[in-house]
């Protein structure tokens, strides 16, 4: 049972990988948010300025800066290029399918986590943004991981503290990377699902 299991997630991790980083690097970037978002980490290379999101030199304050991070520290170690501005949402990308495999695994079963993960990498807007120098992707895997963290939290009875707090530094980093939208898109259902089980514990 362990190997089969063992298979099937390696299988599907060599498919995802073969569909996420086939043609990464020879893809042009596409206008305007790959060329902008990979202008501003190679901004921040240049300039050592890590803080300050840059375009064409000029200040550009629109979207908080974890994304730039992750794409300027791909430049740094492995060059410039369109294959390592896309390589941060790529990976991330792949770790959601594993956190999706898991959660599905605590919450149903194997089988059903496997699927998920399967629907998901098969889905059009997913594969497309899984391959795209944008704060979308970042965004998606760590209000997937604040989510996965409280459902945890919620149905688990052991590290509950870890889970807590693992959750909310997942939502102070998607703020780092799109502003409140990512407390707003988490926290709205958490809160609702916690307010329900009150209730229903309470009957």
């Amino acid at each position: 049972m362990i190997l089969r299991k063992f298979f099937l997630i390696l299988s599907f991790l060599a498919a995802a990988a073969t569909i996420l980083f086939w043609n990464l690097n020879r893809v042009p970037l596409f206008d305007p948010d790959e060329g902008r978002y990979s202008d501003m980490a190679l901004t921040m290379l240049k300039t050592g300025d890590w803080l300050t999101p840059r375009m064409n030199y000029i200040t550009h304050l629109h979207k908080p800066p974890l994304s730039n991070w992750l794409v300027a520290s791909s430049f740094k170690y492995l060059g410039a290029s369109e294959g390592s501005a896309r390589l941060p949402s790529v990976l991330l990308s792949l770790l959601l399918l594993l956190g999706m495999i898991r959660l599905g695994k605590f919450l149903f079963d194997f089988e059903t986590g496997l699927y998920s993960a399967w629907i998901l990498l098969t889905s059009t807007l997913y594969l497309a943004t899984s391959r795209l120098v944008t704060t979308d992707m970042t965004l998606c895997f760590l209000t997937f991981s604040a989510m996965a963290c409280f459902a945890h939290l919620f149905f688990d009875s052991r590290h509950r503290h870890f889970y807590f707090y693992s959750g909310i530094l997942c939502l102070a980093l998607g703020m780092l990377t799109k502003g409140p939208v990512a407390w707003m898109i988490t926290l709205t259902p958490i809160l609702a699902f916690a307010l329900w089980k009150k209730r229903g514990l309470n009957k």
